[in-house]
């Protein structure tokens, strides 16, 4: 991509500026001392938002109340904990298993159903081959891999259709700091982000303005 020359322009408010002029630079953070490489501004930004952690969540009654380092992570937390956006419930006879991430959903039904792993291909094996009705060379290793790819469609079927979504729009639930109505979820988190980075963000400065003693 080539070096790009540092501008505020390209920081959100709040998270300093990297103490050098151009990206992509190797240099000591001042928050946290340690030595980085940083390709762009936006991993910038990202390594100051880990070392201040705004993000923390936003319902009162959380009973695992904590800061986040990552957005993404904290995003998570709200949606599956608290607003359930979607779920998938086991439909397997006497099960009802509910998870609230499909890639668990996923391995429920790998470890307790003893459904196929998608993700894992099965090694190769030796073999001889054995003749088709219009007397077509098939391999053991074709006639297992056609049988794994009908049963992870039926796996993938089955994630289909256990899945819910919450009857609940974003317009349900007003902003808790401003009181702002978005409407999508996606806006409503990238709102509440940037109130929690306006919030913990200006104690850079402060810890600046500081006299320390000598």
């Amino acid at each position: 991509l080539g070096e790009s020359a540092v501008t505020a322009a390209q920081f959100p408010p709040g998270v300093p500026l990297p103490p050098v002029k151009r990206l992509p630079a190797e240099f000591e953070c001042p928050v946290c001392f340690q030595v980085k490489k940083f390709q762009k501004p936006s991993d910038w930004t990202k390594h100051v938002h880990e070392d201040v952690q705004p993000f923390t969540c936003t319902f009162p009654q959380c009973s695992d109340p904590k800061s986040f380092k990552r957005k993404a992570d904290w995003v998570r937390h709200e949606s599956e904990r608290h607003r359930k956006l979607e779920w998938w419930t086991c439909t397997v006879p006497d099960c009802n298993h509910t998870c609230y991430r499909k890639d668990n959903f996923v391995q429920h039904l790998v470890r307790e159903h003893k459904m196929p792993e998608p993700k894992v291909k099965k090694p190769k094996s030796q073999g001889t081959s054995t003749k088709t009705a219009k007397g077509e060379s098939v391999s053991p290793d074709s006639q297992e891999d056609g049988i794994r790819e009908r049963e992870i469609e039926q796996l993938w079927d089955l994630v289909e259709k256990c899945r819910h979504d919450t009857p609940r729009g974003p317009k349900d639930e007003p902003c808790r700091f401003c009181g702002n109505v978005c409407s999508t979820w996606k806006k409503l988190t990238v709102h509440l982000a940037k109130h929690m980075e306006q919030i913990a963000m200006p104690v850079l400065a402060l810890v600046d303005e500081r006299d320390l003693p000598m």
